[in-house]
């Protein structure tokens, strides 16, 4: 698991080189064939994006979805526990994922790491990712295509 925080700006990344890897993967779960002891996965862990731009509100960083790649999964199997451990309990010893998030609030109508603007039929607040619209055009909403 773990933490990264990354404050900043922008990001800039360079198209063309090896896609960079912020990597928060919880520890996979150890097996002891001799003790018969097995140790559970970590989970996986928190990266975290403030974006400081001036107004305190980022803008849309869509660009880095596909420039930046980031793991929160949870741990999983060594081979001697996929050895060792019967099908209907690997499940319970392996590692939940972990998030990816802004820190900060994102602009209304965007969400995630990179604050990207949600799909058509979806909204959000600026917080807790994007939701499927569930209500009729009204005086306080703005649809968006």
């Amino acid at each position: 698991g773990g933490q990264i925080i990354v404050s900043a700006r922008q990001l800039k990344v360079e198209r063309g080189t090896e896609i960079p890897l912020i990597d928060v993967r919880g520890g996979d779960a150890q097996c002891s064939i001799k003790s018969k002891g097995v140790g559970g996965a970590g989970g996986g862990g928190f990266v975290g994006f403030n974006w400081t731009e001036q107004d305190g509100s980022p803008d849309d960083h869509a660009d880095l979805n596909d420039m930046l790649e980031i793991k929160t999964l949870g741990g999983g199997l060594t081979p001697t526990c996929e050895d060792i451990l019967p099908l209907h309990a690997r499940e319970e010893v392996q590692g939940s994922a972990g998030i990816s998030a802004s820190v900060g609030l994102c602009r209304p109508g965007t969400a995630g790491p990179f604050c990207v603007a949600c799909g058509v039929g979806r909204w959000s607040g600026g917080v807790y990712g994007c939701r499927r619209c569930r209500n009729k055009k009204g005086k306080y909403s703005v649809y968006t295509t």
